[in-house]
């Protein structure tokens, strides 16, 4: 059973091999510590009853996360950029820097002598078309691809006709200069993306970052913009449903307020917002359908 509690998710287990299955280090990178108490005992006959305690810290970065290494850890890490995007998590966080294609892995033992959380999440993601795009296949690393793109904020652009003597043209939505402005980026997305496709991406010039080592950063090393994933915005509006579903661990009420038996987080206040519960979970079932890796760790059940 799980109970959900403010920023604390505890599992009860009844057996021990539950608990080693949860502590494998197969899936995220964690820091575990554990304690036992003993609750009852029986001098005749030799028995005792005890109480297993174990705490299993994950590491708080996911999958297209803004990472921002910490500049004397990221110089250890072959000197990448500080600025990097995770493109995986496993037994170990996978970050690129998408400007130069370099990477690292951050192990757990590594990642916990020097903590640091994501500098932007997937919420903070914003949309974009892609003008046009010129990859150097020379360059490339696994799937990546070196590519120098132009890309504007989805609808910067409109179709308006003009007068009779007018044709077709493109205009700028006059809307704000922020927004139609074109921006000039590198991105490792070059075997993928197409003119005219549409790519979510972190906007850096309008963020507002509370981080001392991003203010540390020299302002040529920042880019406008940065190009995480390719996204299909026309894939989901269909209305047909998904032949697969996917199972959870059943929940009980939890102390911090009512929990149900829904899936979903725990608010601010304790309680639970619905809508954003639904959102991030058809997210999270828009990146299974889009990711192949992804797919791979998770089960699939046939709707039946």
């Amino acid at each position: 059973m799980v109970e959900f509690l403010q920023g604390v998710v505890p599992i009860r287990y009844v057996l021990p091999s539950y608990i080693h299955r949860l502590k494998q280090p197969t899936i995220v990178p964690y820091s575990t510590k554990s304690s036992e108490q003993i609750i009852s005992s029986d001098t005749h006959s030799n028995t005792a009853n005890f109480k297993f305690t174990y705490s299993v810290e994950i590491i708080p970065i996911c999958k297209d996360d803004l990472v921002l290494i910490p500049p004397k850890q990221a110089k250890s890490l072959s000197n990448i950029s500080p600025l990097t995007i995770c493109s995986r998590v496993g037994n170990s966080i996978h970050l690129i820097d998408p400007s130069t294609l370099q990477y690292c892995d951050i192990t757990s033992n590594i990642y916990w002598r020097t903590p640091f959380n994501s500098l932007a999440t997937v919420t903070d993601l914003v949309e974009f078309t892609v003008l046009d795009i010129e990859p150097d296949h020379r360059r490339s690393k696994g799937k990546f691809v070196m590519a120098d793109a132009q890309v504007a904020q989805a609808g910067a652009f409109r179709s308006s006709l003009g007068t009779a003597d007018d044709d077709h043209m493109m205009d700028y939505d006059a809307q704000s200069s922020s927004t139609n402005q074109i921006y000039h980026t590198r991105t490792h997305l070059g075997s993928i993306l197409q003119p005219g496709d549409t790519v979510m991406g972190y906007h850096l010039t309008n963020a507002n970052f509370n981080s001392s080592d991003f203010a540390l950063l020299e302002p040529g090393r920042i880019p406008d913009i940065i190009l995480v994933k390719k996204a299909y915005p026309n894939r989901r509006k269909k209305s047909k449903a998904r032949a697969w579903r996917l199972r959870s661990i059943s929940k009980e009420v939890g102390e911090e307020g009512e929990t149900g038996n829904a899936r979903g987080v725990v608010g601010r206040l304790g309680g639970r917002d619905q809508k954003k519960v639904d959102e991030d979970y058809e997210l999270f079932l828009r990146d299974i359908e889009e990711d192949p890796d992804l797919r791979a760790g998770v089960n699939l059940y046939k709707v039946k």
